[in-house]
């Protein structure tokens, strides 16, 4: 997958975000988790830890129900980087332990989502950027690993 500088700003925060942080920035391993859904992909069950449960349950709706258009689907969850600032500061810390050009990436790339405007230190842009939202935090970190 081959992501551009701008399809990385105009992403909202969630699952997307949240994925594509704890696999290319963080390398966390995703909670996997057995959900039964529609066929418009709306989750109806969405508790299962494993996929023998998820169908053990789906068995069950079937005897009450011919045609129910419900099927399992595996899905890969990350935590809440890009909601959660706890997760985000996490992220910054794990950029911590890379090499020091990503650092300085991340600094500059936390400008150009934050909408740093001067060249020259201002309090107002110091402002931006210590205020930066989980969202923001993610999507300059990523960014910055990726070198865009």
């Amino acid at each position: 997958m081959s992501l551009t500088r701008d399809q990385i700003l105009a992403m909202e925060s969630g699952c997307e975000l949240d994925a594509l942080i704890g696999k290319l920035v963080i390398n966390a391993a995703p909670e996997i988790k057995w959900w039964a859904v529609n066929e418009e992909e709306n989750v109806i069950f969405a508790d299962c830890n494993y996929k023998s449960e998820a169908e053990e349950w789906l068995d069950e709706l079937a005897a009450m129900h011919e045609d129910h258009g419900i099927k399992i689907v595996r899905k890969e969850l990350f935590r809440n980087y890009s909601g959660s600032m706890p997760a985000a500061w996490e992220v910054e810390e794990n950029l911590l332990l890379k090499h020091p050009g990503v650092q300085t990436r991340y600094v500059w790339r936390l400008r150009l989502v934050t909408g740093w405007e001067d060249k020259q230190p201002a309090f107002r842009e110091d402002f931006k950027l210590i205020h930066a939202t989980p969202e923001e935090r993610c999507k300059a970190a990523l960014l910055a690993v990726l070198n865009l």
